[in-house]
């Protein structure tokens, strides 16, 4: 039965039967097929059912890509927390560093900079400074482009002075 019209499809999925002469079709008895005279480009994709369609653009766009590093980032900045040892609550100065020259990640960093800060839950430095005492740390490439991620001790005062106390 190739030649059912719409409004006969329609009223198949309704009703659940089809009547042709003196046999009854169940809905299980089609494979109903839906075509798009247009077709679909590479990038896109279709999904719904019945009379609903998405034609949905895969493609990303830079601000996607952006946000795809930050959390490959953040992950990194999570798994190494935990192989120092450290829990969520401990207190840590984070250090995302990557070439003054980079184009990509240095405007993802700072274009999403909070969202790092959001999911770490503490400071976070943009530019590793040497009086940080890092415990760790841990490196990686994002689009071509080299970061290095340090956590790294808070600055402590006693009596106005820095004091440098190593992890245990």
């Amino acid at each position: 039965m190739n030649n059912l019209t719409q409004d006969e499809i329609r009223q198949l999925q309704k009703e659940k039967t089809f009547k042709v002469g003196d046999l009854t079709f169940a809905l299980e008895d089609f494979n109903i097929l839906t075509e798009f005279k247009s077709g679909l480009a590479s990038h896109e994709d279709i999904a719904g059912e019945n009379e609903i369609y998405a034609i949905l653009d895969l493609r990303q766009d830079e601000v996607m890509k952006q946000k795809g590093a930050i959390r490959e980032i953040i992950s990194k900045i999570q798994r190494l927390r935990k192989r120092i040892g450290l829990n969520m609550q401990d207190d840590i100065v984070v250090s995302v560093t990557c070439a003054p020259d980079s184009k990509f990640l240095g405007k993802a960093l700072q274009a999403h900079a909070k969202m790092v800060e959001q999911a770490v839950k503490k400071v976070v430095v943009f530019d590793y400074q040497e009086q940080l005492y890092p415990w760790g740390e841990v490196d990686g490439t994002v689009e071509g482009e080299h970061y290095v991620v340090r956590v790294c001790q808070p600055n402590l005062r006693l009596d106005g002075k820095k004091i440098t106390v190593p992890l245990a």
